[in-house]
Order: C-alpha cells, then sequence, then structure tokens
C-alpha cells in the first residue's frame, strides 16, 4: 500500500506519485467536499478510472466531478466508522478489485504492466533520461502500438532542451513518434496532442517557419482538456518559455516544485 505520507522529508512529490500510480493495482479515492476541489486527487483518480483500477468511496456526501459520476461509487456518507462494518465494506471492496475474475477488477495486460516499462518510468521521474530513453526504445520495440511508451520515449529526448534548436532530422524523427503515438492511442490522448503543439509551434513557427499539419492550432482544437498532472509532466520536463502552448500549460499544472531536468549533451 501507498500514500503520500510515505514521502521523505525533501522527496519531489509528482516522480513519487506518477510511480506509484503506474505500480498500483487499485486506486482508492475518498470523495469529500475538498478532495472533488483538489487537481491532485482528481488527476490520480482519473489515473485509476484509465487503469480500470478505481474504488471510489464516498464519505461526506458531496457532488461528484465528470466523468466519475457514471462510475459505481461505494457510498459511506452516512457512516459513522465507530465500529468496523463500514471499514469492512471498504476492504471487501479492495478485495473484490483485487482478486482476478472480479468483476470490478479484471484488466487485460498490457505494456503499462510490465516490469520493463515500470522499471523506464522510474528512471524517467529520477531524472535519468539517457538510461529512460533507452529503456522506452525497447519498451517500443516490443510494443510497437503503445503510444505511452513512444510519448515517454520523446520526452525523454527533449528533456532539458531547448525543441527549436533541434535539428531537422530530429525534428522528423520526433513527428514520426507522435504520429505513430496518436494513432494507436484509445483515447483521446490530449498529452501527446498538447506534446506534439509544443513542438510544432517552437521548433517552426518561433523559427520564422510554416508550421506542416497538423498545425499547433489543429492539434489543440482536437485534444480534450489537459490534466493538471499531464501538464506538470510536459512544463517541467520541455524547456520552451516565450511559446504560448507551453507558457498556457504552467497555469494548469499543480504547483508543486518540478523535478529538475538533466540536461542531455548527446543528440541521441
Amino acid at each position: 500500500m501507498w500514500w503520500d505520507p510515505l514521502l521523505s522529508a525533501g522527496q519531489n512529490v509528482a516522480p513519487a506519485v506518477r510511480s506509484a500510480l503506474y505500480e498500483s493495482r487499485c486506486v482508492l479515492v475518498l470523495w469529500s467536499p475538498r478532495s472533488v476541489q483538489s487537481d491532485w486527487v482528481r488527476a490520480e483518480a482519473e489515473e485509476g478510472r484509465k487503469q480500470k483500477i478505481l474504488l471510489p468511496v464516498m464519505i461526506e456526501q458531496v457532488e461528484l466531478p465528470l466523468p466519475f459520476t457514471v462510475i459505481h461509487t461505494l457510498d459511506l456518507s452516512d457512516a459513522s466508522f465507530s465500529g468496523s462494518d463500514e471499514i469492512e465494506r471498504v476492504v471487501r471492496a479492495v478485495r473484490a478489485t483485487l482478486e482476478p475474475g472480479s468483476a470490478t477488477a479484471p484488466r487485460a495486460m498490457t505494456e503499462l504492466d510490465e516490469p520493463q516499462f515500470k522499471h523506464a518510468i522510474r528512471l524517467f521521474w529520477e531524472g535519468h533520461f539517457i538510461a529512460a530513453l533507452e529503456a522506452f526504445r525497447a519498451v517500443v520495440k516490443r510494443h510497437p502500438d503503445s503510444s505511452e511508451g513512444r510519448y515517454f520515449l520523446v520526452l525523454c529526448a527533449l528533456a532539458g532542451r531547448r525543441p527549436k534548436l533541434l535539428r531537422s532530422a530530429r525534428v522528423a524523427e520526433i513527428d514520426v513518434q507522435l504520429r505513430e503515438a496518436i494513432r494507436s492511442a484509445t483515447g483521446n490522448a490530449a498529452h501527446i496532442r498538447h506534446l506534439w503543439a509544443i513542438l510544432r509551434y517552437d521548433c517552426y513557427t518561433l523559427n520564422g517557419l510554416r508550421e506542416p499539419a497538423p498545425t499547433a492550432s489543429e492539434l489543440l482544437a482536437a485534444s480534450n482538456p489537459l490534466e493538471s498532472a499531464r501538464a506538470k509532466e510536459l512544463t517541467s520536463t520541455i524547456v520552451a518559455p516565450g511559446n504560448p502552448v507551453w507558457e498556457a500549460l504552467l497555469t494548469t499544472a499543480p504547483p508543486v516544485e518540478p523535478s529538475a531536468a538533466r540536461t542531455i549533451a548527446e543528440d541521441h
């Protein structure tokens, strides 16, 4: 079991939370008037929802935020918690989520479940971008349709760099990765579209060049709103001041101290 009091003093919050979510088999969210207003709680709950491992529990009467209104929620808003019955209901629900064959649990094993992917994610959030880059290359080689693998592969290649300074050949390689990532994504892939929009504007418009299709504007127009945790993922990895797409995400990202992005000297 993991929850944020397990963080060590001085440990960066975002990497630890992201790593824990990717390794979780059940994400328990407690809905209350305070939690529904928290960007972090909603972002973490959304990650659990996408992985089909979310277990929502309402501990106070509250209007649930979208899209959680369509998910069955264990209602304990009238519970006193003076005995063990209410806790036992939560424990049973957790067990049902974890047990193979449960109606609430099973999700197909994907590349996200593999130790190789989890290892690559851990390297990424620890700032070991060169090692993470190679690890994500191995993930994509094994799973060509891994949209998350391609997304993080590009982030590793860009970590600490100014996109507009990339060579045209490197930009073309990144375009291929992001086009394939969007093609193979199961949802809207807003984080991938925003990443590509940042690159389009930085590599073309800020260099006085005409943007090829899809342009930054077209990518953003086709994108759903970006989760705050994903916005922090992009703004703490890529350096692009003066880029309106990147700067707009700074107002979306949750107010935590970002990881120190290590500059990669080599041209991968």
